[in-house]
């Protein structure tokens, strides 16, 4: 029951993360969502990569 488990598991976090970004591209929104998002992108370069 526990190898069937763990592979159910990893079959699922591999397909839905898939599945979400091939759909996050076809959303529709209007031109004020759109000028919200260009907005509000932020590039922060404060953290340290170390």
């Amino acid at each position: 029951m526990k190898p069937l488990m763990t592979a159910a598991a990893t079959v699922l976090a591999i397909a839905a993360p898939l599945h979400a970004s091939e759909e996050s591209k076809t959303w529709d929104a209007s031109d004020q969502a759109r000028q919200f998002v260009q907005d509000t992108i932020l590039l922060g370069m404060l953290a340290s990569p170390y």
